[in-house]
């Protein structure tokens, strides 16, 4: 969201590990909902990686230390996805 707290860029719900990001931001009343920021994404973060998936979802791969991370599903389940590959392979 950004500061106040009018428009939205992305969501994950229900503690998902996928990241909607929106292509444009959408206003919102925040009147009787409830709100928790789970990360503020550094846009100029060398260890994030932004990723297109194949059917437009935007993903972020992170490496720590030569640990790969996805917030793709397939990661969450997999411990590997083909969005860190083409990281790793510099395909993005």
């Amino acid at each position: 969201m950004n500061d106040s707290m009018s428009k939205v860029y992305a969501y994950v719900r229900n503690r998902d590990l996928h990241m909607h990001v929106f292509n444009n931001p959408l206003e919102i009343q925040t009147k009787g909902r409830k709100f928790e920021v789970l990360e503020r994404i550094q846009e100029h973060d060398p260890s994030r990686v932004e990723v297109r998936g194949s059917k437009g979802s935007i993903y972020y791969v992170t490496n720590k230390d030569g640990k790969y991370k996805c917030t793709c599903v397939g990661y969450k389940y997999h411990g590997t996805c083909k969005h860190i590959e083409q990281v790793k392979n510099g395909q993005v």
